[in-house]
């Protein structure tokens, strides 16, 4: 994670979640701002939202400590608010026909040890 980075990206987020529950699930770290925008239509939240805290340092701390938490029975997604031309085009992995008991915290855990994982997004079809 960029050692500068105080905003943290929030995903896989319950349709019911509000802001104020977010609030209340990352109390204990020191936050400037949460955005959590919803749809013009239907006046729900989107399953996302992006936090700003007050320094990098409890960015870290947070995406450290609550990344794949549980929040109303789904584990949310972390990571570091990065622009795009930071990423390396090239750097992409796209994995097949993985066993279906392995979950997105699973191949975090064996990607770390190959190096940095930016963004990992676990997509399954109607065959698995």
């Amino acid at each position: 994670m960029n050692s500068n980075t105080s905003s943290l990206y929030v995903g896989n987020l319950d349709k019911e979640m509000t802001t104020e529950m977010l609030f209340a699930f990352f109390a204990e770290y020191r936050i400037l701002s949460i955005n959590h925008p919803y749809d013009q239509i239907t006046k729900r939240n989107k399953p996302f939202a992006f936090i700003q805290f007050a320094d990098p340092h409890q960015a870290k701390k947070c995406l450290l400590e609550k990344n794949y938490n549980r929040i109303m029975r789904k584990p949310i997604r972390l990571m570091p608010v990065i622009q795009m031309s930071e990423i390396k085009k090239d750097a992409n992995v796209f994995i097949k026909n993985i066993d279906k008991s392995l979950t997105s915290l699973d191949l975090l855990k064996i990607f770390k040890e190959m190096g940095e994982v930016v963004v990992l997004d676990l997509r399954t079809n109607d065959q698995g």
